[in-house]
């Protein structure tokens, strides 16, 4: 049998504990905070601090993509050892990271004669951490890279990704949206409803005030789960996390089954900022 590694990068916001446990390596990136250099490995700045830096200053923060360099001696290493390599990584259309891991592959495929299999996951955060879990779950079952990539990229193409945010802030400074509308939007508290489509972020809907957010999320969440008989629905906060709890009774009023929740991380999070939520709904 041959011996399948799987990593995907920081974006797909698994706990440290978890990725561990899955024998998924993460391959972080790198952003700058206040003046600072950090690893976003969960250790070198934690989610809380990240956040809190972000509550209580002006900071603008930024993110780095994952080197070519570095997948080289990612890759090589993992390939010392494994048979093949699987990763996931966040969607090409946000970030030139994956195009990086694209041409490491090449030359290491070409140089090693072993397989570098590469995803594009098209989404964000759990969107594709989930999607990681259960690749692991197949590795584990037996089943081949081609058969592992496959089954992930069905999984992928049937899952979606409706949030939140407190702030606009911060896609302003990520230039997600233009300083006129942030202007107007703060004065009016008037929030867009975000999805994930395509591979990019896009606002769907526009409402005033969190109460009408979270109507409007329950909205999207019932029309995409109707009629499905077997969907997991992931919870997602960056550090206000009240508004996991008003998503899990979103859930339980709906009857949909609560499969996870988790931590928006500090690379995604640069461009969401503090107070942001969402659910992850992956109908396959």
């Amino acid at each position: 049998m041959e011996k399948i590694k799987l990593l995907a990068d920081s974006a797909c916001d698994l706990a440290t504990e978890v990725a561990k446990e899955n024998d998924i390596r993460i391959i972080p990136f790198k952003l700058t905070l206040d003046g600072e250099n950090y690893i976003d490995d969960k250790f070198d700045i934690t989610p809380e601090e990240f956040y809190k830096t972000l509550r209580e200053t002006d900071a603008t923060p930024k993110t780095a993509q994952i080197t070519p360099l570095i997948f080289e001696e990612v890759f090589r290493e993992e390939l010392e050892n494994a048979d093949e390599i699987i990763f996931i990584g966040l969607s090409a259309k946000t970030s030139g990271t994956f195009n990086n891991a694209v041409l490491v592959k090449n030359m290491l495929e070409e140089e090693t004669g072993k397989k570098i299999h590469l995803v594009d996951a098209g989404t964000f955060s759990l969107g594709y951490g989930d999607a990681a879990l259960r690749a692991a779950q197949m590795i584990k079952e037996g089943k081949s890279a081609e058969e592992v990539v496959e089954a992930v990229k069905e999984i992928l193409a049937n899952t979606e990704i409706y949030f939140g945010v407190e702030t606009l802030d911060y896609l302003k400074k990520g230039g997600r949206i233009t300083t006129m509308s942030a202007i107007i939007g703060g004065m009016l508290d008037i929030r867009p409803v975000l999805k994930v489509q395509d591979g990019l972020v896009g606002a769907i809907d526009k409402v005033k005030g969190e109460k009408k957010m979270l109507l409007k999320i329950e909205e999207y969440i019932k029309k995409e789960t109707e009629g499905l008989s077997d969907c997991r629905l992931i919870l997602l906060a960056s550090d206000d996390f009240s508004k996991i709890e008003k998503l899990r009774e979103i859930a339980e009023r709906n009857n949909i089954k609560v499969a996870g929740e988790g931590v928006v991380g500090s690379t995604i999070g640069c461009h969401a900022g503090p107070g942001a939520f969402g659910v992850v709904i992956a109908k396959k």
